[in-house]
């Protein structure tokens, strides 16, 4: 069965499962949920524009996402995950149209992935 846009994102960049808990999903433990192969999986993320390779040409921090969502889970309830979950997504869509193959991810301050700096 072929997930939703939503469900791949969770799982893939986010390591939150179908039923809102996290734990690590690379490719192949993607691919095994699913049961196809990991062509299959690329596929998808290449359909819904969500290869990881384009982050880094992204205004958009998957890493901040991803922390926050598992420091989340630890703290939270599957409710409040799952609105996160929801929120991330949406801000992605959104942030789609910035995708720009010149822009780096040494634009990205990796020292200060939260973005101390700027406040």
């Amino acid at each position: 069965m072929k997930p939703k846009p939503f469900e791949l994102f969770c799982m893939y960049h986010l390591g939150v499962s179908p039923t809102f808990e996290t734990r690590f999903y690379n490719v192949n433990s993607v691919a095994r949920h699913y049961q196809v192969s990991v062509d299959t999986v690329q596929e998808w993320l290449a359909e819904y524009t969500m290869e990881a390779e384009r982050f880094p040409h992204m205004d958009f921090n998957v890493a901040k996402a991803h922390g926050k969502v598992q420091g989340l889970a630890l703290e939270g309830s599957i409710d409040e995950v799952q609105a996160f979950c929801a929120s991330v997504f949406k801000d992605f869509v959104k942030k789609l149209d910035t995708f720009d193959v010149t822009r780096r991810y040494e634009d990205m301050d990796y020292e200060d992935l939260w973005d101390t700096k700027k406040k």
